[in-house]
């Protein structure tokens, strides 16, 4: 039997749900669930308007342990509660995703 393997460009970062950083735009806040350097995925609930796919959004992510980033991007794909959208123009740099995971590894890992 072979064996399933999961491929991705970017190491993507999953979030606790308390650990959340915001996506910023105008008026609306969603919460990020997870992230790549390329890409976000965000949290939507009945009361989220929809946002169909190529729907480009700005905004700033405000990260709970690095530099807020502003961004722009496409939403790629929906799935159940989350608009995936991939980053265009820029990346999230190395240094937040690395401070993120830090902070996060420090703050939940069990040792022992």
């Amino acid at each position: 039997m072979a064996e399933t393997e999961q491929r991705r460009e970017y190491y993507r970062l999953e979030y606790p749900v308390i650990e959340r950083p915001s996506f910023v735009m105008k008026e609306r806040r969603l919460e990020v669930s997870d992230l790549s350097e390329r890409g976000v995925a965000l949290v939507v609930t009945p009361e989220t308007p929809v946002f169909p796919l190529g729907f480009e959004l700005e905004g700033t992510i405000a990260f709970r342990h690095s530099t807020p980033l502003e961004v722009k991007g496409r939403v790629v794909r929906h799935q159940p509660g989350l608009i995936c959208v991939q980053l265009v123009d820029q990346v999230v740099p190395w240094n937040n995703v690395l401070a993120e995971q830090r902070a996060i590894l420090k703050r939940y890992s069990v040792v022992g």
